[in-house]
């Protein structure tokens, strides 16, 4: 019989074609389930799939009955997702079934950037200083004591992705502002931490035989002046060839060091201009922001189909695609200010230019525009291929220039 692979949450306009791809390249039937709301209107997406089924990947209860009465239960393969918050459901799955994934202890660490510091910390990795904070007030007291030593602080949530409720405090005033739009509480604590300057990466691989292998280096980018949001990445992150092997093993002991044996991981670390790397957190499913494509472009590894191959075969290895390889790959995010879109040009001529390997844009005239809080509230994206991270930035750049979104 046919082995499958079950998918939660495999709805995604980014991510489920390749996933689907791949699977089948490996002779696995899509088990597709997501919730109501996103499956109807999928439309083709979830037509890429053998069959769908609704299934809220946030309720690990119903994730775990699910599969209970699933009638084919013994052919399933493994159990996968590309979400962050459907992390806890593949855990209990692994738990309670014995699906190849994260055990208990990775999968703590993976989720709870607190319990990922402190396990970094005390295996000799370079952390920045935290404090866990359940409280307005326990954010002022952090604050008070933390500036005494650093001039810049983080608060961020303890969970959480896509650099939501992510402020930085240098002040009173600041500190003020950030707990006038976001109260932690002991149900949703917050982390406030010492701010690390430096550029900011991150590592996208796979393990490979238990043993984590990085498989490339992505260079991120910010919006800047206090906003965390990503406005685009690069790969292969241009670092020196003794600096890049210095980040690969790194991270390779970090994520070694949290205990992840199985499946994808992103990790994220700063290079300070000292040298320093400092990692940050690591998670136990691919990137976001089409890393997976950018990985894919510039290695010629098939990111999800060597995981699935593992399900089905614990000694496999990588697995090749037969598409071509590019010297660097990355992505921009259209970033116009805030207001009603009045008039969009340009973005007709994108396919056009050198490099180009796709684009979306998903306002039109008419449309209001929101202030960027969330990597959801972007409104589009292009993407380029090159010989080299620099020709890539520049071909990005270009693309980028050549939309003109006016707003009012």
């Amino acid at each position: 019989m046919q082995k499958e692979l079950l998918v939660l949450g495999g709805v995604s306009a980014i991510q489920s074609r390749h996933v689907y791809d791949q699977a089948r390249a490996q002779g696995l039937r899509v088990v597709l389930t997501d919730r109501p709301e996103r499956l109807e209107p999928a439309g083709q997406l979830s037509d890429f799939a053998d069959e769908a089924h609704p299934l809220d990947f946030e309720d690990v209860s119903a994730c775990l009955d699910w599969v209970s009465t699933y009638p084919r239960r013994e052919l399933l393969a493994g159990v996968f997702s590309f979400k962050e918050k459907a992390q806890p459901a593949i855990a209990g799955l692994v738990r309670r079934f014995g699906f190849r994934g994260p055990g208990e202890r990775a999968h703590e660490c993976t989720t709870n950037k607190s319990v990922c510091r402190e396990t970094l910390r005390a295996a000799g990795f370079a952390q920045p200083e935290m404090v866990v904070c359940r409280s307005g007030e326990a954010v002022d007291r952090a604050f008070a004591e933390l500036s005494r030593r650093y001039r810049r602080l983080i608060l961020k949530p303890m969970t959480g992705y896509g650099s939501e409720s992510v402020f930085l405090l240098d002040s009173a005033t600041s500190v003020a502002v950030a707990l006038a739009q976001v109260r932690p509480s002991a149900e949703r604590p917050f982390l406030l931490e010492s701010f690390v300057q430096g550029r900011e990466f991150s590592a996208e691989g796979v393990c490979v035989r238990r043993l984590p292998m990085v498989l490339s280096l992505t260079r991120k980018f910010l919006i800047g002046d206090r906003n965390f949001v990503e406005c685009g990445h690069v790969a292969p992150a241009d670092l020196a060839p003794s600096l890049s092997e210095r980040a690969i093993s790194l991270v390779q002991g970090a994520v070694h060091a949290v205990g992840l044996t199985f499946g994808m991981f992103h990790a994220e670390f700063w290079v300070c201009d000292t040298g320093e790397i400092i990692m940050g957190e690591i998670h136990s499913r691919p990137g976001g922001d089409y890393i997976t494509h950018l990985t894919q472009y510039v290695t010629g590894i098939a990111y999800y189909g060597s995981v699935f191959a593992q399900m089905l075969c614990p000694e496999a290895g990588l697995v090749m695609l037969s598409s071509e390889r590019y010297g660097a790959a990355g992505i921009r995010y259209f970033l116009p200010p805030a207001g009603k879109v009045r008039q969009i040009a340009g973005y007709d001529r994108l396919a056009e230019m050198p490099g180009y390997a796709g684009a979306e844009l998903t306002i039109k005239v008419g449309d209001t525009v929101k202030p960027v809080c969330h990597s959801f509230d972007r409104v589009g994206h292009v993407l380029a291929t090159g010989a080299s991270a620099g020709e890539v930035d520049d071909r990005l750049a270009r693309m980028i220039m050549t939309v003109t979104i006016a707003v009012q």
